[in-house]
């Protein structure tokens, strides 16, 4: 698999305007291609026209600007509209010196003709499908024949995935795929009602109230043509420039992972940071609650498209995420003679519902520090090796980069880490240690704006290494350097035994404790007091809740039964916006799994969730289901078993894009149950339905005891064997 690189800066877009430039906004787009039955059941209007005017101007609230496309349609071929023109609404535009511009939108100019895919926005106003992926040119060729073309500008859009191919047009036969789109709705009626359903009944404005329509006014041309090229000479942070860091906030609200995606963020930063031969240092700022692409004067990292600027996926297909970055003209410098304008502010925001791709933390990791580098003004790459290449990896790769990023950050951000600063200055106080958290502020006077870390320990034994990195407005007013010098950790377990603890804090890789340390706690060793709630048993996912109140930042585990037969031990472990607005702990407390193949043979089967080890049951459970009935396909292979990891992939072939369960075997004992429901682009090229088919399961310590051990990977609840199983291993601890 390839990876996701720009030559520098200017390589994305330009903008041609003054010298006295306020550029607002311009972000990369990364996204996975639906096919062309997701787009066509997905999309509530599908129109041919021809495109009467461009205009720009600012949205309603001024926060910012946008492009609105007037159509004359000429045919509708699904969905109703009142008016034989519309005008939908585009991110992106130039209003006086202020721009916004975003990577991948599609570019229009009056009569040109259009079959278009549009969606609404939350408030019902009309926009293209999925960014670029819902417009289509018409065009007549040199044979004759009128045909769809897609185009998509591979400078500015990272596509993971496939670009083209049986499911997915790229160009056909207007008159051929005018007749696909009609037998895919015919074939799809429940599932089109199921999406026209999603839209809550908001009625569709054919015109956004906002639209000032300048028909009649000589001075609009009505067309857009300072777009989606270069952007001024390029655009870089100033801050490195005098040995200050780039500083991010993150709102984990949303994240795809648990955690709140802090540690794969914190991986980018510390992939762009860590190169020797550049000035650039990106530190997390701590949490925020700004969100989505706008320009409010935090660098904000958010998930879950918050404002809804991005068309919600259709399955694993769809725009993934926005990189962005803001800059004021004015402030320019030359670096290796070319100019940059100096940014202000970066945003990233990823889409809402990405969990099969996202939900896996090395390639969180891998589309955040690409997005990253975007905002730190890099564009696409040529090098297939780069983290900037426009393809993603996906293979694990996570926060790691090529020669390429080395050499376009060092180009961009001159300088090095070579310099030895001044010797250490260390203050800090240990604020709290509890049952919850051990926390409290840490910093070098010497270096104000640059975070130290901090060594735990329970009484001599080191237990973690954190960072004093989160932002505190009392340190800031106390004139503690920019305030970002706090930390807090997490109480683990394994001090919760009833026991006491003497919780020392100090200045990492020293024997300095922090004032007010050591403190002693003594927690747990109390009877368990589960609640939960058993939300969803369909023929796609069993999920729910479960937590211990007296436990109530650690995740417990649930037991799923068919009946009175185990058949998963899952941790309810995912985060839940819903639980923490509820009270219930940190949030992380949700839990999913994917129903098996054996459950979906056509009888009834009762489903059972109860708090793991225990009988007693989640409230809402059991709950009954039946499903499927066709005979399953199954398909698979056992690639590895050393002493790391068990891994493979495993489909269905009748369900092609439903994951499905492997049990693992030590000889004749089941080991583990997981899902193979991690993306591999070798399985998606290779045609094995999404891609979404691979496992990997961590080996268990107990098989590191010397012992040669046969590891048997099976079909779950079947005696069917994946091909190449079994496989042997000997391994010895830890």
């Amino acid at each position: 698999m390839k990876g996701l690189f720009g030559r520098p800066v200017i390589a994305a877009f330009t903008l041609v305007v003054a010298v006295c430039l306020f550029v607002r906004v311009a972000t990369a787009t990364t996204a996975i291609l639906l096919s062309d039955e997701q787009l066509i059941t997905s999309s509530r209007v599908i129109l041919l026209g021809e495109v009467r005017s461009v205009k720009t101007q600012w949205g309603s609230k001024h926060e910012n600007i946008n492009t609105y496309v007037k159509v004359q349609v000429s045919s509708v071929l699904k969905g109703h509209l009142q008016n034989e023109q519309i005008v939908f609404r585009q991110l992106g535009g130039t209003v006086g010196d202020s721009s916004t511009v975003i990577f991948g939108a599609p570019d229009y100019k009056v009569g040109q003709r259009v079959l278009l895919f549009l969606d609404t926005a939350p408030d019902g106003t009309l926009r293209i499908a999925h960014l670029f992926q819902g417009k289509y040119d018409v065009v007549d060729g040199q044979d004759g024949q009128t045909r769809v073309d897609r185009i998509i500008d591979n400078e500015s859009v990272n596509i993971l995935g496939p670009k083209e191919g049986p499911g997915i047009t790229r160009t056909a036969l207007l008159g051929r795929f005018l007749k696909k789109i009609k037998k895919t709705l015919d074939a799809n009626p429940a599932v089109v009602a199921s999406f026209e359903a999603g839209y809550n009944g908001v009625p569709i404005v054919e015109t956004p109230p906002e639209y000032v329509d300048d028909a009649n006014d000589p001075s609009q041309t009505g067309d857009l043509n300072a777009q989606y090229t270069l952007l001024g000479q390029g655009f870089r942070w100033f801050e490195p420039d005098s040995n200050q860091p780039v500083t991010y906030r993150l709102n984990p609200t949303g994240a795809p992972i648990a955690g709140g995606g802090v540690t794969e963020i914190n991986q980018a930063f510390a992939a762009w940071s860590n190169v020797q031969t550049t000035s650039l240092v990106i530190q997390n700022a701590g949490s925020t609650t700004a969100n989505g692409f706008q320009q409010d004067g935090v660098s904000a990292i958010s998930f879950d498209d918050p404002l809804g600027q991005m068309s919600p996926p259709v399955g694993c297909s769809g725009t993934l995420a926005l990189g962005g970055v803001s800059s004021a003209g004015g402030q320019s410098t030359v670096i290796g003679g070319q100019t940059f304008i100096r940014t202000l502010e970066g945003d990233v925001v990823f889409n809402k519902n990405f969990q099969c791709f996202l939900g896996i933390s090395a390639n969180l990791a891998e589309v955040a520090t690409h997005e990253i580098g975007h905002t730190l003004g890099f564009g696409h790459s040529t090098d297939p090796n780069a983290i900037m290449y426009a393809t993603a990896h996906g293979s694990g790769r996570g926060a790691t980069l090529g020669s390429d990023d080395i050499a376009v950050v060092a180009f961009v951000y001159p300088g090095s880490k070579t310099s030895q600063p001044p010797s250490p200055v260390y203050q800090g106080y240990h604020d709290v240690a509890d049952c919850q958290t051990i926390a409290g502020w840490a910093w070098d006077r010497n270096q104000p704006n640059t975070s130290i870390n901090v060594d735990i320990y329970d009484g001599t034994t080191l237990i973690a290494t954190v960072t004093a990195n989160q932002f505190r407005q009392d340190l800031l007013n106390a004139s503690i350097g920019n305030g970002i010098h706090g930390f807090s950790f997490t109480v683990p377990a394994s001090l919760k035994n009833g026991v006491s603890h003497s919780i020392r804090v100090r200045f990492a890789g020293t024997t300095a404790d922090l004032t007010n340390s050591p403190k002693t706690i003594t927690c747990g060793g109390s009877t368990p007091f589960y609640q939960g709630y058993h939300d969803v048993a369909d023929c796609q996912t069993i999920a729910g809740w479960a937590w211990d109140r007296n436990q109530p930042n650690t995740s417990i585990n649930v037991d799923i039964y068919d009946g009175t037969t185990l058949i998963a031990t899952v941790a309810a472990n995912q985060f839940r916006q819903d639980l923490l607005n509820a009270g219930i702990g940190n949030g992380i407390h949700g839990f999913s799994f994917t129903v098996p193949a054996s459950l979906k043979n056509g009888v009834s089967h009762s489903i059972r969730v109860r708090f793991g080890g225990t009988t007693a049951d989640l409230t809402n459970s059991p709950k009954t289901m039946t499903c499927g009935g066709s005979t399953p396909f199954y398909q698979g292979y056992h690639d590895v078993a050393d002493c790391q990891t068990i891994a493979g992939w495993a489909w269905d072939r009748n369900q092609p894009n439903t994951a499905i369960n492997v049990d693992i075997y030590d000889g004749t004992t089941l080991i583990g149950t997981v899902a193979a429901n991690q993306f591999r682009q070798d399985l998606l090229n290779a045609g094995i339905g999404n891609g979404i088919h691979g496992f990997n399961f961590t080996v268990p310590s107990s098989l590191k005891n010397g012992a040669s051990h046969s590891i048997r990977v099976r079909v779950a609840g079947t005696t069917t064997d994946l091909t190449n199983t079994p496989k042997t291993i000997t391994c010895t601890g830890p």
